[in-house]
């Protein structure tokens, strides 16, 4: 058994430790394994650590005992964790402040797939809203994105089924442990998207039951999972407004589908759309004109590059702070370059003003080969 692995899952299973305390406690002890072999002084001089999470320690080989059944039990259903630090673990998540400290996950792992949109709604969908699902769903094919949803009742099961329709991969964050499948419903539905290369995430240990405070929790990775989140149909108060707020709350782009005003269905939606909250989507090919996600333009852009002038030594220096072939984080452009920010600033706009640079949700940026 992985030791290393074994010590990051006992890390999960100390209550009170969220992101926040994880890191201080990383960087304090160095890694996971230390963090168990800390004294209980030293453990209560780190910054927010206090007696309800070092008392938790005392007990060291109890929660061991318990971090071992539950990788045992994951390696006997085929699930794979990652930990917040892994190079694996999705990047989109992790610039979340309240990113869980473990992914479980079953199925072909595409998290990384370079466009990703979530897709939530009511757990009662009107007609008018199954239909667009399905249109919307039917149009975003065309350029290959992974479709998250909840797996929940209505326009999840919705999204999900016409994903499965459509041979577009497709992703379910779900409110519990991989021990439950809710709604048991849905079962037959999960297992088509396995076996078309999908995915099932989950936060919580294997055992964890669907109890309704999780879901929000469940919220939150499904927003932080996407580049973007569509409200199909909602009322004002509900799930997918708190998805909603939450996709605001991390900056990430939310479009809305506008509804009758008579709808109850449609009226989380339109209030979205009305204060200025959610852009007002009514086809796919609006999704991906504002994501940039048409292959032709992105083409354009690659031949355009070619009538531009060289770099100068300010945008080569910039350059060579980018990772090759994938988006670079705005703070990673900043240490490499060593430039100032104003400076980096300008240089990322005369890039992009020469067509030699493509801005992404989330301060990330792609240098166009």
């Amino acid at each position: 058994m992985d030791s290393q692995l074994l010590y990051k899952v006992a890390m999960t299973m100390i209550s009170g430790v969220g992101i926040v305390n994880a890191r201080s406690l990383l960087k304090a002890c160095g890694s996971p394994e230390a963090i168990f072999a800390q004294g209980h002084q030293k453990l209560l001089s780190i910054h927010g650590i206090g007696p309800q999470i070092t008392n938790q320690l005392k007990e060291k080989s109890k929660i061991l005992e318990q971090a071992k059944n539950e990788l045992e039990r994951l390696k006997k259903e085929k699930i794979s964790c990652t930990f917040f630090t892994d190079e694996s673990f999705p990047r989109r998540l992790s610039r979340c402040s309240g990113s869980p400290l473990m992914l479980f996950t079953k199925g072909v792992n595409s998290l990384s797939n370079e466009r990703v949109i979530a897709i939530v709604g009511t757990r009662k969908p009107s007609e008018y809203g199954k239909k667009m699902t399905q249109e919307i769903i039917q149009g975003l094919a065309t350029v290959k994105p992974l479709i998250i949803s909840g797996l929940a009742y209505g326009v999840d099961t919705c999204c999900h089924q016409q994903c499965v329709n459509s041979q577009v991969p497709t992703a379910a964050v779900l409110g519990h442990g991989f021990q439950f499948l809710y709604p048991p419903l849905n079962r037959k539905l999960a297992k088509k998207m396995l076996e078309q290369e999908g995915m099932l995430i989950s936060q919580f240990p294997f055992d964890t039951k669907p109890d309704r405070e999780h879901f929000p929790m469940r919220n939150r990775v499904i927003a932080g999972l996407a580049d973007a989140v569509l409200v199909i149909e909602s009322d004002r108060k509900g799930g997918s407004m708190i998805t909603a707020r939450i996709t605001q709350s991390i900056k990430r782009d939310l479009f809305a589908l506008p509804g009758p005003a008579n709808l109850v269905t449609s009226r989380g939606c339109n209030l979205l759309i009305k204060e200025g909250k959610a852009k007002l989507i009514e086809s796919a090919g609006d999704i991906i004109k504002e994501m940039s996600w048409d292959p032709e333009a992105h083409k354009a852009k690659q031949i355009q590059r070619n009538l531009f002038a060289e770099m100068d030594e300010t945008e080569k220096t910039l350059a060579t702070a980018f990772d090759k072939d994938k988006p670079t984080h705005r703070d990673q452009i900043s240490f490499r370059s060593e430039l100032s920010p104003g400076k980096i600033s300008m240089t990322l706009l005369s890039l992009e003003m020469k067509g030699l640079l493509r801005t992404l949700p989330g301060n990330f940026y792609e240098l166009l080969n």
